[in-house]
């Protein structure tokens, strides 16, 4: 989480196998519009995510999902920060 004068910025990164679905949803269950990296496979054939969210208010409410379909699995991380 990174916080300045008018933003907060909550950061998720991760490497793994296969490309994975992310998703941003607010409080209230909707997407939220995100910035997304996906790299290449690296050598190891890991795939490196680098997922952000941009809030322009001081306080955050938000779930982090990525969801892994070939695994069938979905890692979920809920957020809530103020100040």
């Amino acid at each position: 989480i990174h916080v300045n004068s008018t933003t907060v910025v909550v950061q998720f990164e991760t490497e793994g196998f296969p490309k994975p679905e992310v998703i941003w949803l607010d409080e209230n269950g909707q997407r939220l519009i995100h910035h997304l990296e996906l790299h290449d496979q690296t050598k190891d054939g890991l795939y490196l995510v680098r997922s952000r969210y941009e809030a322009q208010k001081p306080v955050v409410n938000v779930t982090f999902t990525q969801k892994n379909y070939l695994l069938n699995q979905s890692l979920e991380r809920p957020v809530i920060f103020s100040y």
